[in-house]
């Protein structure tokens, strides 16, 4: 009867041995996943701002190449045809990293400086000077630079 009794603690014993090791291990890649996904997340998130900013700077670039050459070239030739051309195939891109980024954040304030950022783009063909041009320029790269610092507070 001992050795029966003996026997049965020890399958106890064992049984709740592994069913405490099962815990610890699924506690453990439960972490792992979510540490795991936590990391995909915010390299995704990065990589949506970003791709913002360099879709943006890019819409911005080919904006401002239009001014110049509506203001060098006052009559519309093919070289100003073309730069709007430009100009307008950049436009989609940017408003679709725009919906990429705020579909990766979720961030309010990261939101209302992506569409100042984006709105900035449209002083650039009102300005009536160079002065204002470079104007319109400064204050697209502050806004750049906001929405990059407030980005990273994010992401990191």
């Amino acid at each position: 009867m001992e050795t029966v009794l003996a026997a049965a603690v020890a399958v106890l014993g064992t049984l709740t041995g592994s069913f405490g090791t099962l815990l610890l291990q699924r506690r453990d890649a439960d972490r792992t996943a979510n540490a795991a996904r936590e990391e995909r997340l915010r390299q995704e998130r990065a990589s949506a701002c970003l791709a913002f900013a360099e879709v943006l700077t890019e819409l911005m670039r080919a904006s401002v190449n239009v001014w110049l050459r509506r203001h060098d070239e006052p009559r519309e030739d093919e070289a100003v045809r073309t730069a709007r051309q430009e100009a307008d195939r950049c436009g989609a891109p940017a408003q679709s990293a725009m919906f990429r980024m705020q579909l990766m954040t979720h961030d309010q304030q990261l939101g209302a400086l992506a569409h100042a950022v984006f709105d900035l783009v449209g002083t650039v063909q009102p300005a009536g000077s160079r002065e204002e041009l470079k104007r319109a320029e400064r204050a697209f790269e502050l806004a750049v630079e906001a929405f990059i610092a407030e980005a990273h507070r994010l992401v990191t």
